[in-house]
């Protein structure tokens, strides 16, 4: 059985979740949606991921970096386990099997922690979009790709 909140695995007999301490409830179905929502908002409210764009511009047939910016991905609250969250921006189609690093910036309660995560494409995508998607234990991975293929980075931790 798995944590209605955070998603882990429950261990037979637990009477609550290791990790976000939710009790397995049993009962009204409004009460326990209440518990689980109240639950989820302690761990993620004010928790958000943004990831650090690059921008660059074609000066005499080369490119040259012209600064950056975070942009949000999510605030980590609106996130669904398992469930991609796409940004709402294309980037240039890039067709390989090379490495990607990304900067983030994971903002827990206004304490800013900056992190790089790694994708290793296993195959050739396109890479066009960039998401987040939510993990069990309030884990969570960035996403490359497209709805249809994509890679996944390691998984860290947002409380």
């Amino acid at each position: 059985m798995k944590c209605l909140c955070c998603g882990m695995e429950l261990k037979d007999g637990k009477a609550s979740c290791n990790i976000c301490g939710l009790p397995t409830l049993a009962g009204d179905d409004n009460v326990r949606a209440n518990v689980i929502r109240e639950t989820r908002h302690k761990y993620l409210d004010n928790v958000s991921v943004s990831v650090n764009i690059y921008n660059y511009e074609a000066e005499n047939g080369k490119l040259s970096e012209k600064g950056s910016e975070y942009v949000r991905l999510a605030d980590a609250v609106e996130l669904t386990i398992d469930k991609i969250q796409w940004l709402n921006m294309e980037f240039e189609e890039i067709e390989s099997k090379r490495k990607f690093e990304l900067e983030l910036l994971i903002d827990k309660k206004g304490k800013k922690e900056y992190k790089t995560v790694t994708i290793v494409p296993s195959k050739n995508i396109s890479h066009k979009k960039i998401g987040i998607c939510l993990k069990a234990g309030f884990n969570c991975a960035i996403v490359v790709g497209n709805q249809d293929s994509f890679e996944m980075s390691e998984q860290f931790s947002l409380t």
